[in-house]
């Protein structure tokens, strides 16, 4: 596996920065949506210096993600916590909570709640979910994206699995 940081050629001498991956011959890019600027100036250089430490920063954090799939490292968190940055914050995170509510679930439809979380990343799309962004709009939200992309009782079955996770979140805290 490769995950390489690249560059297109754009107009104007702009260039936007995307991710390489490479895994068992098969290539993918992902654009980053970071675009440099033509270095007309020192205060260009300046910026495009740090948007490229950025983007170095987005690869080894992805790198560090794959890895710990690779080799099953569930936990990364507490597998590198000396060196990774703590979150200041006491909220919890919803994502965790229902990782470890998943762990002890054992109902036939295990998988639906999976499918459930899975839906719920996508709508979110970010890594954490602090437990105080869970209000009646957000879920509101949330049953209305269930409902634009899915299909029959599929919306309404992935709802009720992601209010009894609330409920077990709730009953645990």
């Amino acid at each position: 596996m490769g995950i390489t940081l690249g560059k297109k050629q754009l107009n104007k001498g702009r260039v936007s920065l995307y991710l390489n991956y490479s895994y068992n011959g098969k290539r993918r890019k992902e654009y980053l949506g970071i675009i440099l600027d033509a270095p007309t100036s020192a205060e260009r250089r300046a910026e495009n210096k740090n948007k490229i430490l950025i983007a170095r920063q987005i690869r080894a954090k992805k790198e560090l993600e794959f890895l710990s799939v690779e080799y099953h490292l569930n936990d990364i968190e507490n597998t590198f916590n000396d060196i990774l940055p703590t979150d200041k914050s006491n909220v919890p995170d919803f994502y965790i909570l229902i990782g470890q509510f998943l762990d002890t679930y054992h109902k036939k439809d295990k998988k639906m709640v999976r499918a459930c979380i899975t839906h719920l990343r996508l709508f979110t799309r970010k890594k954490s979910l602090p437990v105080t962004l869970l209000t009646k709009d957000f879920c509101i939200n949330f049953l209305e994206y269930l409902r634009d992309h899915l299909r029959g009782n599929t919306p309404i079955g992935y709802f009720k699995k992601f209010r009894m996770c609330i409920n077990k979140c709730i009953e645990k805290s």
